[in-house]
């Protein structure tokens, strides 16, 4: 499974779903997000 996850308060920072997760990555699950939430969705 991949997927394409965007940071929040900088939409220019993503994370593919491949290797290790950012730090900002983290902070988000730790808050409470889930990738589900951080996911990347296509308006096509």
């Amino acid at each position: 499974m991949v997927l394409d996850i965007e940071r929040p308060d900088n939409p220019a920072e993503s994370w593919s779903g491949r290797g290790h997760r950012p730090r900002w990555l983290e902070a988000q699950l730790a808050a409470g997000k889930t990738l589900e939430d951080l996911e990347i969705t296509s308006s096509q």
